[in-house]
């Protein structure tokens, strides 16, 4: 294995022999990844471009429409949760009615008496 600094000696070297920053590219794209820009047609250069323009697009699109289903999601928690307050609200407001009707109705049998 070669440390950082061997390889950037060795790319920093060989930059200087090569004319231009494009054809340093296509040469050590081909090195890493098997082939050259320049080596491929144009046309399959520009079929690339546009995939890679249309994955990226893809991409977008995805990350947007998990976003929008967090934000849909995160309104139905909340939504939920309002429902399950106001419903445990009534509840108590119920339970709490209740016993003060039995209340007021013992106090009114109590006066009867």
């Amino acid at each position: 294995m070669i440390s950082l600094e061997e390889f950037m000696e060795f790319y920093d070297a060989l930059s200087c022999t090569v004319e231009s920053d494009s054809d340093f590219k296509s040469m050590v794209r081909g090195v890493w990844f098997g082939k050259t820009q320049r080596s491929m047609p144009q046309s399959q250069r520009s079929n690339n471009q546009s995939q890679r323009s249309n994955n990226q697009s893809q991409r977008s699109n995805n990350q947007s429409q998990r976003s929008n289903n967090q934000s849909q999601r995160s309104n139905q928690d909340e939504q939920r949760s309002y429902k399950s307050k106001t419903q445990s609200g009534k509840e108590e407001l119920s339970q709490k009615s209740r016993q003060e009707n039995y209340s007021r109705s013992q106090r009114s049998e109590a006066r009867n008496y």
